[in-house]
């Protein structure tokens, strides 16, 4: 802890070695239960910093936002458009309507959850 003696508080400390391998253990357990068609998605409101953002977009996981500013974060960060999930709820914020218009291969849901199946098989199949 004496590292971080000389920064003022409140400051914010991330570990991207166990950021590293929380990301190779999820790939892991996906590997396991044997869904290779799985996809990851993070949800950018929990977090937008862009060197955790940049760290997950190149090690292929998606990008899950729900506003203008998140999509544009997602896309600096470098997640493949085709990756990202734009969830709203029902209304596109003007910030995102423009870059909506040059990314037509984003999927969107704007009016509830995706439909059953395109995530994850439900709990009876």
């Amino acid at each position: 802890m004496e590292r971080f003696t000389h920064l003022s508080t409140p400051f914010y400390y991330y570990d991207l070695n166990l950021l590293q391998r929380t990301l190779e253990e999820v790939r892991r357990q996906l590997k396991e239960l044997d869904w290779p068609a799985a996809q990851v998605h993070y949800a950018i409101k929990a977090n937008h910093n862009p060197v955790l953002l940049n760290h997950i977009a190149r090690f292929g996981f998606g990008a899950d936002c729900v506003s203008g500013g998140e999509v544009q974060a997602a896309l600096q960060a470098g997640f493949a458009p085709e990756t990202i999930f734009y969830a709203g709820v029902g209304w596109m914020p003007a910030s995102a309507a423009s870059t909506w218009n040059r990314r037509p291969s984003w999927k969107c849901w704007p009016s509830g959850p995706p439909p059953r199946g395109k995530w994850l098989p439900s709990a009876s199949a």
